[in-house]
């Protein structure tokens, strides 16, 4: 059981898209509400790689439709106008559309 032919559907926060661990399974990659700039996050990649890593995934051969959602601190006073630049549904060049 490698999940061949299994879809996962991930939000979580930016993910570092050329790890080592699962390049050829992210099928899509989008970001949304994410100010452009926004640095990867570790949690993003580290469920990314349990779930399809070549190494330590539990189904690595299924295909990885994630979407970066906008991760902001209510308690940071900048965090809405940062929230409010970055759209609704925007995005950026680490956008990574469907490949087959």
């Amino acid at each position: 059981i490698r999940g061949k032919g299994v879809n996962i559907a991930i939000i979580d926060q930016p993910l570092i898209i050329d790890h080592v661990e699962y390049p050829d399974r992210i099928r899509l990659y989008e970001e949304t509400n994410v100010v452009p700039g926004t640095p990867s996050q570790m949690h993003g990649p580290g469920v990314t790689s349990i779930a399809v890593g070549k190494t330590v995934g539990v189904a690595p051969d299924a295909n990885v439709y994630y979407i970066a959602a906008f991760n902001f601190d209510p308690h940071d006073p900048e965090a809405d106008s940062r929230f409010q630049q970055a759209g609704s549904s925007r995005p950026n060049d680490r956008t990574k559309p469907t490949s087959g």
